[in-house]
């Protein structure tokens, strides 16, 4: 890495559970946005307490991020350019993507564009900014931000712990603004929401975590030795315990339409146990080899596409289905939700590598 010594006591381990890790968090985000009405305790539903306790989510995406960008002799570091157009394709392909869908789908309609209906201003908030429909970019937006600024700091020949001291402020400004105050009932600041102002400096905090996962990789013995199995797992019982006090504390907020935290303390705690767990297990323990494909291959398509599983399956699979039953019919239609992700995912994925096999051999002859 530029700036610093590549002394690290990083041996030779792949943490394969890592990949199935992120496979198993992308099948929660679909199952928190298919909002099944499966009710838990009064007004609130099932996927409100999963979405509540699963803050650790985004915390720990970034951190895998960083984990895998770690290579001892510095190759994958020198790959940072291409993993960023990578995600610049990613966001390309969700834009468009839902734009169709969008234009053809959700009542715009193609006559629309003919007749001019649809204008500029439209056009560029449908294709720039994150609607309902296209939320899965805003997690793009955020990764690329954060690869691309590391990529300037490898650049520079630049310490990664600069984006991390950069991310260190923006989730202590956010977790202030957006659990802090409102624990004191304050909502407000100059007539301004303290949520909708944490909001702002969310998208941020990738830098802290980003960078996190990246170190912990990197001298890994030194930070798993510091830790107990017993201390893990404490840390862990207590992130889940406190990550369920602080949604039923906050869920009054988000109930009364000021907002909700989008990052606890609870799910800080759940975050870093599971990821510094995880290189507990054994190399080859707990290992799922479909858990592995999908978080290596399809994590990617299975993020960008899960908008528009839920979209289909509601508008044309669970109007088919002959049940009165809403728990079951949800049921039904989030597992046909799950797997028309993974299966256009997959064959998304098999289309392109069929393109770039075909390219090597064109290339070759």
């Amino acid at each position: 890495m530029p700036g610093e010594d590549n002394n690290s006591t990083q041996g030779k381990y792949e943490n394969y559970f890592l990949r199935s890790f992120c496979a198993f968090i992308i099948i929660c985000i679909t199952f928190v946005h298919f909002e099944p009405s499966w009710v838990v305790l009064d007004d609130i539903r099932f996927y409100h307490l999963v979405e509540g306790v699963g803050r650790f989510a985004i915390p720990a995406f970034f951190m895998v991020s960083g984990y895998f960008l770690f290579s001892k002799d510095g190759h994958s570091e020198r790959r940072l350019g291409k993993k960023l157009l990578h995600i610049v394709y990613l966001i390309i392909f969700i834009k468009v993507l839902y734009f169709i869908i969008d234009l053809i789908w959700l009542g715009c309609g193609i006559e629309h564009w003919h007749d001019g209906v649809v204008d500029w201003e439209y056009v560029l908030s449908d294709t720039i900014t994150a609607e309902w429909n296209t939320m899965p970019v805003w997690f793009a937006y955020c990764l690329a931000l954060v690869y691309a600024f590391h990529w300037i700091l490898y650049k520079k020949n630049l310490s990664f712990k600069y984006a991390m001291y950069i991310g260190l402020a923006f989730v202590i400004v956010d977790m202030l603004l957006c659990e802090v105050l409102l624990f004191f009932g304050v909502t407000s600041i100059f007539g301004l929401s303290t949520v909708g102002l944490g909001e702002i400096t969310y998208p941020f905090i990738g830098m802290l975590f980003f960078s996190l996962g990246y170190y912990i990789h990197r001298y890994r013995d030194e930070i798993d030795s510091k830790f107990s199995n017993e201390s893990l797992i404490l840390l862990f019982i207590a992130g889940f315990l406190l990550s369920v006090f602080e949604f039923m504390f906050l869920y009054t907020y988000y109930r009364n339409g000021v907002g909700s935290a989008n990052l606890t303390f609870g799910s800080l705690f759940l975050a870093f146990s599971l990821f510094l767990g995880s290189f507990r297990l054994k190399e080859n323990q707990l290992r799922n080899r479909s858990m592995e494909f999908m978080g290596r291959e399809l994590l990617p398509w299975m993020y960008g596409l899960y908008m528009a599983s839920i979209l289909v399956t509601r508008t044309f699979i669970m109007p088919a289905i002959p049940i009165d039953d809403q728990a079951i019919l949800d049921l039904i239609g989030l597992i046909c939700s799950i797997a028309l992700d993974i299966g256009i995912s997959y064959l998304w994925w098999s289309f392109l590598k069929m393109i770039v096999t075909s390219r090597k051999k064109a290339v070759k002859q």
